[in-house]
């Protein structure tokens, strides 16, 4: 199922690969029993994957037993039978010691969060997303620091600090990018492609992807684009970030509805249980309160210095109290593996971009800024082209520091070389090996029919045949 999946793990030598079940010891670590070998977020992931995978092939016209709940080829089974009431609910249930040992180092902790183990457990999105709220309050203290000081002193200071801030911007969003490219190379998701498995809920028949060459549900391009008017085809789960309409998706139906569980078996009892609690929707909303968040206090960071330290104090609380929410209060999400944070990034950057153009505006409306100009002899003409000037330079180092800063770090660029230079290494050894299986096929076919022309000399082998076989020994030779 895993080598199905292309399940990417890390295997004795350091290096990140395919897992592949045939070479299993080469990704047994020291110490690792088989069974540690998968952890429970890619456990849960394999299993969603497969049940969303259950699919109608073109003779199935219906559930069998339900006439009225019809099928058409490439509809997911379980989809439809959720959609039809057949199955009440479906979510994966928690695991209890893994959850308590979590949530004491997490929930009750204020040190650095146990970004691993979260990943672990709830899978690389929530992982990032609560690094991500990590490093953003971390970052945070230096413009906290500089505007509680600011709050001190006179306005002459005052667009020293709004260029401050310009910078602390950029460089936290570079840093940052960096960092998400770090992540996403251990945990071995940095290269994710498009070529996700489709929702459950993805309409299409079934077809040959050309490009995975897997069987998958296909539909017409522009039929989607006609669709897309009015509302958003979600074909990738990590694409429903992007969008408003967050549908969870999990994997392990109700065990009040296996009729393999005994009545008195103790899931049974969790499962009811956890049936009552609410269903976490996603990162999106989450996000969306630190973008709003972010808005605010680089915007208007020439008005109120004070605003990043207060989105410390919150954010502190708030990664808490998310936390709690996960560990406590919600039933337990599917993992999903991302590689960044997604259009987040270009979000965050556009509004850094923004925070120039209107921080410059305010300083230029400020009226002891206006004042002082006066006081330097500048007509408004001159005042006014100052901070355009002002503007325009920011932006021009905001645009040099982008391309400075690398997005990937050092080391990373290094293991990805590696990592494609033994892929490379890999893929000659497998040619030269077809190659001289080839050969051998070839010489055991000349020779088989030579020996039968030697033992009947009434079955004479062909010339041109002879020839055909030699010409493609010499074409196969190792040179």
């Amino acid at each position: 199922m895993a080598e199905d999946h292309e399940l990417v793990k890390i295997d004795s030598t350091g290096v990140q690969r395919e897992f592949i079940a045939s070479q299993l010891d080469d990704f047994l670590l020291e110490g690792m029993h088989v069974e540690d070998l998968f952890t429970t977020a890619e456990k849960q992931t394999l299993i969603r994957q497969e049940l969303e995978n259950l699919r109608a092939l073109s003779d199935d016209k219906c559930i069998h037993g339900y006439i009225t709940m019809t099928l058409y080829e490439g509809k997911s089974i379980m989809q439809t039978m959720v959609d039809y009431g057949l199955i009440s609910d479906i979510y994966s249930l928690h695991d209890k010691e893994v959850l308590k040992k979590l949530s004491q180092e997490w929930c009750m902790s204020f040190t650095d969060q146990p970004i691993d183990d979260i990943k672990l457990y709830f899978g690389e999105s929530v992982a990032l997303y609560f690094k991500f709220i990590g490093f953003y309050t971390t970052a945070l203290l230096i413009p906290s620091i500089l505007g509680s000081i600011q709050i001190f002193l006179t306005t002459d200071t005052l667009p020293y600090y709004c260029v401050m801030n310009f910078l602390w911007v950029i460089i936290f969003l570079e840093m940052w990018k960096r960092k998400s490219n770090e992540l996403a190379f251990k945990w071995g998701t940095i290269g994710m492609t498009s070529l996700d498995e489709p929702q459950p809920n993805y309409r299409g028949k079934l077809g040959i992807d050309p490009i995975s060459g897997k069987l998958q549900p296909q539909y017409p391009r522009w039929k989607t684009n006609m669709k897309m008017l009015t509302w958003q085809e979600k074909k990738n789960a990590k694409d429903t970030s992007s969008s408003n309409l967050l549908d969870d998706t999990t994997h392990i139906p109700l065990a009040s509805r296996i009729p393999c569980l005994s009545s008195d078996d103790p899931r049974i009892e969790q499962a009811n249980r956890e049936c009552t609690l609410d269903e976490y929707l996603g990162t999106y909303d989450d996000y969306l309160e630190l973008y709003i968040q972010f808005g605010y206090v680089i915007l208007f960071s020439s008005v109120y210095p004070l605003a990043a330290l207060f989105a410390v104090l919150n954010n502190v609380l708030e990664i808490r109290a998310d936390a709690f929410k996960l560990c406590k209060t919600c039933k337990r999400p599917p993992a999903c593996k991302v590689k960044n944070i997604g259009a987040w990034q270009r979000a965050f950057e556009i509004i850094g971009a923004m925070s120039i153009m209107t921080n410059c505006g305010l300083l230029w409306l400020s009226p002891k800024l206006r004042d002082y100009g006066k006081t330097m002899g500048f007509s408004e003409l001159e005042y006014t082209f100052a901070f355009v000037v002002l503007e325009h330079c920011l932006l021009g180092i905001r645009y040099v520091l982008h391309q400075a800063i690398p997005e990937k770090p050092e080391w990373v660029r290094i293991a990805l070389a590696k990592k494609n230079y033994i892929a490379k290494e890999a893929l000659k050894k497998e040619t030269v090996w077809c190659r001289i299986k080839t050969k051998e096929i070839l010489q055991n076919i000349l020779y088989e029919k030579i020996h039968i022309h030697d033992n009947y000399p009434g079955d004479r082998l062909n010339g041109i045949e002879v020839d055909m076989l030699q010409s493609h020994l010499v074409g196969v030779e190792i040179k």
